[in-house]
């Protein structure tokens, strides 16, 4: 009868370590699983994501205000305009976003040498191929500004279009530049005073 007792405690014990085990491997099972799930199946996306949420510091400008004449007219007012710049080492960071940038950069540079005029496809085209190449953060593609409408132009150019909800994404960078604009031109900074190579004048 003892014998029988001990028999039931050694099943009831080998029994409990059986499933404490087996819950032990399925927990290790479902580690392995998301493991090669984020290396393998996620990895590459999730790269793509890491690199476009970088963040860099810049230096940006202080907006000035406005200024009114004693009768409420506008003297000055400061509008923003745009350098485009580009980071083409984002698409260095996986083949899905090489082969992205191989796919429309053609086609950017011929948009780019039809809105600045000042150089050809190719020469835009081996310009950021160069840079990128070099793993460059950033390159400033043309030194005219752009106006708000061009910038949405821009946004819309092959490429740069793939990434409307995080332009980060496809490298397009826009440096804001607040332009000083007086309606009555040339009299009323002669009043007013303005701004020469950092150095106020007037």
């Amino acid at each position: 009868m003892a014998a029988d007792k001990r028999l039931n405690i050694r099943a009831i014990i080998t029994r409990r370590f059986y499933i404490f085990f087996m819950v032990v491997l399925l927990m290790f099972l479902v580690l392995i699983f998301n493991l090669y799930r984020l290396v393998f199946l996620q990895g590459e996306e999730l790269r793509s994501e890491a690199a476009a949420t970088y963040i860099k510091e810049r230096s940006v400008e202080a907006s000035r205000g406005n200024i009114y004449s004693d009768d409420g007219s506008l003297l000055a007012t400061s509008l923003p305009k745009y350098r485009l710049g580009m980071d083409p080492s984002v698409f260095n960071f996986s083949p899905a976003s090489e082969k992205l940038f191989s796919t429309h950069i053609h086609a950017l540079c011929d948009q780019l040498a039809l809105l600045f005029k000042d150089r050809s496809s190719d020469e835009y085209y081996n310009k950021i191929v160069l840079a990128k190449n070099s793993n460059k953060t950033y390159i400033l593609l043309n030194n005219r500004l752009l106006d708000f409408q061009e910038r949405k132009a821009v946004l819309n150019f092959p490429l740069f279009k793939e990434g409307k909800r995080n332009a980060t994404k496809t490298g397009v960078v826009f440096d804001k530049v607040n332009v000083r604009y007086a309606p009555f031109g040339q009299m009323a900074y002669r009043t007013i005073g303005y701004l020469k190579d950092k150095l106020a004048v007037g």
